[in-house]
């Protein structure tokens, strides 16, 4: 293997070279799925012959007595062929060894359809029953054979063994749930009302059959038009998800649900259902969101043709042959009759269905009433069995599935297994790139197009890329522990057919590196009581990739060594002498996971608030069972819980707990420190209560959890996980069928908390932390804020949870504030990306303010004008961006809010009026409709009649164009208009905003960006840019470019100009960091450095790199800027959100 290194795209890592093989000489073992595709006598893959001719039934033929109204398919008896379970109603269910529960074993063959007489399960020394109304079957057990899953009349749901030695089941079936009641005991005969089935399919991708139940009504029974879903453990236990009856597409239909078909019908790697009810010619579409919780999606629901009936049974099958699961309907008379008549729906892919079409050959006006699917003739497409079980038992009908002859599928596809077995999950490296090399035979009419995957999608599913052009190197969106390779066949002419004969593999693959997107945090602690008074603490974090582990480092930057002389100094802290203390990520791993302090929320009062602490531990599942989306009581729950603390399938711990903390920057928490008389009455009462409190330090990490660590030594204190996002921890952990047990990335807790002291409605003050979780989405796939009570450090309270069918993903750091009318404290937040894949709803443009003690909405706003623009860009308007809250008359309550959008406009909403009157207003445009994202910098210049100073920055997005001139603009607002004061562009604005070109005051390169926010200290602004993109999910693709700081006098005669300088003591246009900056700087204190008689006061400013420029490390460099200042004699002891400026 040769060391390379890559460079495409921005990509900048070294890698290695290896090769596998990914298909030869018709070796299964390394392919995983062929759907419509077959190997044929040469060795080849190729299309498979086209199926889907449905012949008319034959006669019908006497399935015998009882009534048999549902029925399932399944090989019972591995013979090649699937067999029939019948489920049925009759008074002599337990005479002459009958039962109502029995089997018929297929002997048919593609000349005709034949099955064994009547083998009845004898179940009658555990329970009586007088009759079955809903049949599945399917492998629940594991051990290779088909069992039986069964809902009684009294509505017990039962699982039926096989004993593996036909047809024996056993006799004491295991009792999963009681899935409808109210119809009397199981021996009495009842309305002849309700039949259904069970889709046995894999609802949360754990590898085993789930359950998804479709619940017939009864006369007086309840509930009526139910679904229902129950989760397997692997070894058969199954457990219902909460609530028990999950959906109620037909809550009053008489006859409740008749049919499901279950299938990833959607393309996008989980189970969807559809559902029927024979009071209704409307099958109901229900979408899973990934966790197992499905939503109903009107817009692909499908109308039975006028006149024909409604769903009597609706089953799923491939029944054409080319990969893609359709379903088959039959009818039942109870509306739209007459009934009897069956539809085939083809699936056309992509979440689409062609017309049903009806079967020809059925005997008009039969009102059908059960119905199964399976290769009963063993020709390798599944057939049709219908049945009118109640008004006629002697009416049943097989209708074969026959190909076409010498004709093919038009499409079919092939994909292989992980080609690089189990080496890249237990390491530190992982595949980024390869090369796909094939033999193939194609023509004219036919082709073959590939792809690529090496990664899971958030379902568990492979992730194909492409397509892949054979030869040429291809490089995926992120590295991966896997390899994969997949194949489209597809023919014009159903009389040819490609074929592939070999593929092998070349690929590269990567080892770690760290990168940072994060601000530091600094605060003043005594952390070494070996030395008087405090020390200043500064705080990294930063992620491993490819493997998402997560960093937080603190570093002693009390005493720098910084050079003495008059200009402004930019130098690595190492270099600097900055002493490292610990590392939360180390320390957290060298912790007993079983030892962690770790809280959710539940709703512990059933009043719908999740705002009852609870212990997330094993101890507590009963708790937690109804949001893990594992099912209630299940043995998984436990073992999910402990996977999530950080203990593996072993017993042992994981070697790494703390998740990667990607865009979530350190917050502290500190004793109070704010001024009384500007905060209210009884401020100073919990100042002197809380004045030596200990110190946290707070930041979200993606491992489902926000942290609270130790400010002195970094042990993880406690941590929380809020509740919206205890539905989706199962997608954490993932099994594979070789490797076992891993931690598969997702987004969490990927926001910046923001803390503040405020006071209760009861008039007591409280300390409370306020976050979004990025791209971090929750239940139902919405995307949330949360809100603690943290002024105790060790015993956080939760307070609530938010979010809003307009709600993008929660990017915007909150602003805490206190508002006149309204008399409260309130947090105010932008929404942010839209990125609920629905191109037809339209999120992220909202503003909140929210009541910070209860989470009810004051106000919400849809940001957007009359005459909305468009960005030529292609990015869509969404506020991810935080807003600067100001109070200009210091009277302790907020003025104006400001926050951007990302069309280019600068928003306000003047707050001094009754938040009911509330109106935001654009006082500046991008004329470019370049994004902003930066939160404006606000300084209010109490010298000149409280003017505000408002500073933003553009072009904050990797969507928009990288060879632009953005531009930073500092206006002038007076809460009736804004003014442009000075700014730092092109040329062009000043014609572009009709202002002076005395205006300008410098420019940035072309692409270089603004995503920093700027900060303000000591009269000047601090502004990061950034060169190329920043924000790809693979930071590889993000190494290319440079950074910079500038810094600006924001007042007097040099307003707008440079602030820095060279150490000869001329002016600096800017200083070039190590690396690209993504988020703000942090103002650290001042230091006196001294060389003889000579002595320069410097302000430290610290600036966090995105990676090592080299790739060394192992920490992204964190650079230390010393600006000289005017030494005030003020020594900062703490941090906080700054909401007025002091001349």
């Amino acid at each position: 293997m040769g060391l390379v290194l890559m460079e495409a795209g921005g990509q900048n890592c070294p890698t290695q070279t290896a090769q596998v093989t990914g298909y030869a000489n018709g070796d299964r073992s390394t392919l995983a799925g062929l759907n419509g595709v077959t190997i044929d006598a040469n060795q080849s893959l190729r299309l498979s012959n086209r199926a889907g001719n449905f012949s008319a039934p034959g006669s019908p033929f006497d399935l015998t007595s009882p009534h048999w109204v549902t029925f399932a398919a399944a090989d019972f008896d591995l013979d090649g062929r699937a067999d029939l379970v019948l489920g049925g109603r009759g008074s002599n269910w337990a005479a002459g060894g009958t039962t109502n529960l029995a089997l018929r074993m297929s002997t048919s063959t593609a000349g005709g359809f034949s099955f064994n007489p009547l083998a009845y399960v004898n179940y009658t020394s555990s329970f009586d029953s007088y009759e079955y109304r809903v049949l599945g079957a399917g492998d629940y057990d594991g051990d290779g054979d088909a069992d039986i899953a069964a809902v009684t009349w009294a509505g017990r749901l039962l699982v039926f063994t096989n004993s593996g030695v036909y047809p024996y089941f056993v006799t004491d079936p295991v009792v999963v749930d009681t899935v409808r009641t109210g119809v009397g005991s199981e021996t009495t005969p009842g309305a002849q009302l309700g039949e259904s089935n069970i889709a046995s399919v894999d609802v949360d991708g754990d590898g085993d059959l789930d359950l998804i139940v479709g619940v017939p009504a009864a006369a007086g029974g309840a509930p009526r038009g139910q679904v229902a879903v129950y989760i397997n453990d692997g070894s058969g236990l199954f457990s219902y998800l909460a609530p028990r009856r999950n959906y109620d597409p037909f809550a009053t239909a008489a006859l409740g649900v008749s049919g499901i078909a279950a299938a990833d019908f959607d393309g996008d790697g989980d189970i969807d259902f559809y559902c029927g009810s024979p009071n209704s010619s409307t099958l109901e579409y229900y979408r899973n969101d990934g966790t197992g919780s499905f939503t109903n999606r009107a817009n692909m629901a499908i109308t039975l043709p006028a006149g024909r009936g409604s769903t009597a049974f609706l089953r799923a099958g491939d029944f054409n042959n080319d990969g893609l699961v359709d379903f088959i309907v039959g009818t039942d008379g109870a509306v739209n009759g007459p009934g009897g008549n069956v539809f085939f729906i083809k699936n056309n892919g992509g979440g689409t269905f062609a017309a049903p079409q009806q079967l020809p050959g059925m005997p008009l006006g039969n009102d059908l009433d059960a119905g199964a699917v399976g290769d009963f003739d063993g020709d390798s497409d599944p057939d049709i069995l219908t049945a009118s079980g109640i008004n006629n038992p002697a009416t049943c009908y097989m209708i074969s599935n026959d190909g076409f002859p010498g004709a093919y599928v038009l499409t079919g596809t092939v994909y292989s297994t992980n080609l690089v077995g189990c080496v890249f999950l237990n390491s530190d490296m992982a595949v980024v790139s390869a090369t796909l090399r094939v033999q193939e035979t194609r023509d004219v009419r036919t082709s073959i197009v590939y792809y690529l995957s090496n990664t899971d999608d958030p379902n568990g599913a492979p992730l194909w890329e492409g397509p892949v052009t054979p030869g040429v190197p291809f490089i995926f969106q992120n590295p991966g522990d896997f390899l994969r390779w997949r194949a489209v066949l597809s023919t014009t002419d159903p009389t040819v057919t490609p074929a592939i004969a070999a593929v092998t593999i070349d690929y590269d693959y990567i080892s770690k590196r760290e990168y940072s997107r994060t601000s530091h945090a600094a605060i003043s602690l005594d952390y070494d009581p070996a030395r008087t008074g405090n020390e200043q603490v500064l705080y990294s974090a930063s992620f491993e990739f490819p493997k998402w582990r997560g960093h937080l480092r603190s570093w002693d930057v009390t005493t720098l060594d910084l050079s003495p002389n008059r200009g402004s100094v930019l130098k690595n802290i190492l270099a600097a002498n900055a002493l490292p203390i610990a590392d939360a990520g180390a320390a957290l791993a060298a912790r007993a996971a079983a030892s962690r302090v770790v809280y959710t929320a539940h709703d512990a009062q059933s009043d719908g608030l999740m705002n009852d602490r609870v212990d997330f531990r094993a101890g507590q599942a009963s708790v937690l069972d109804k949001y893990l989306q594992l099912g209630i009581g299940s043995p998984e729950v436990p073992a999910l819980i402990d996977f999530v603390l950080g203990i593996g399938q072993t017993g042992f711990d994981r070697p790494w707990k703390l998740g990667d903390i990607n865009h979530s920057s350190p917050k502290g928490l500190l004793p109070p420190g704010e001024t009384a008389s500007m905060m209210g009455t009884g401020y100073d009462a919990f100042k002197l209560a809380n004045a030596n409190r200990q110190k946290l330090i707070f930041v979200g990490a993606n491992d489902g959890m926000l942290h609270a660590f130790d400010a002195a030594t970094l042990n993880e204190a406690w941590a929380f996980i809020p509740n919206n996002l205890l539905y989706k921890l199962k997608l954490m952990k993932v099994v594979d069928p070789v490797c076992g047990e891993y931690l598969y990335h997702h987004f969490f807790v990927d926001g910046t908390p923001a803390v503040r002291d405020v006071c209760f409605a009861d008039g007591t003050w409280h300390t409370v932390l306020v976050t979004g979780q990025g791209a971090g989405w929750g239940k139902n796939h919405d995307w949330y804020y949360f809100a603690l009570d943290v002024t105790d450090p060790v015993n956080p309270r939760p307070l609530w949870e938010f979010t809003d069918p307009f709600m993008g993903e929660t990017w915007s750091i909150p602003a805490i504030v206190k508002i006149t009318t309204p008399n409260k404290w309130v947090a105010m937040f932008g929404s942010g990306y839209d990125n609920d894949g629905d191109p037809s709803v339209n999120i992220g443009h909202y503003f909140y303010c929210l009541d910070v003690e209860t989470g009810a909405v004051i106000r919400s706003f849809d940001i957007k004008e009359n005459r909305e623009p468009v960005s030529p860009y292609g990015i869509q308007n969404t506020l991810p961006g935080s807003p600067a809250v100001v109070d200009i008359d210091q009277d302790g309550f907020a003025d104006a809010a400001y926050f951007g959008d990302l069309i280019g406009r600068l928003w306000t909403i003047n707050l001094t009026a009754d938040a009911a009157t509330w109106a935001p207003a654009v006082i500046y445009r991008d004329p470019n409709n370049y994004p902003i994202i930066t939160k404006p910098g606000v300084y209010v210049d109490v010298a000149s009649s409280n003017k505000v100073h408002v500073y933003i920055g553009t072009g904050g997005d990797d969507r928009a164009p990288n060879n632009a001139d953005y531009s930073f603009i500092a206006l002038i607002d007076t809460l009736a208009g804004a003014v442009v004061e000075w700014f730092m562009g092109p040329d062009a604005l000043v014609t572009q905003l009709g202002i002076s070109a005395q205006t300008k005051k410098g420019f940035f390169v072309p692409g270089e960006r603004i995503w920093a926010d700027p900060v303000i200290a000591n009269r000047n602004v601090f502004i990061a840019t950034l060169e190329g993109n920043i924000e790809s999910l693979n930071p590889c693709n993000s190494t290319s470019g440079s950074g910079k700081i500038y810094v600006r006098y924001l007042l007097g005669n040099q307003v707008g100009g440079t602030a820095l300088l060279s150490q000869a003591g001329r002016p600096l246009e800017y200083l070039v960091t190590e690396q690209k900056v993504r988020s703000a700087v942090t103002l650290g204190d001042t230091q006196m450095v001294q060389t003889g008689n000579q002595s320069q006061y410097m302000r430290k400013v610290f600036i966090q790199s995105f990676t090592q420029p080299a790739g060394g490390g192992p920490e992204p460099p964190s650079q230390v800027l010393a600006q000289p200042v005017i030494q005030s004699g003020l020594i900062i002891k703490q941090w906080r959100e700054i909401y007025k400026v002091y001349k």
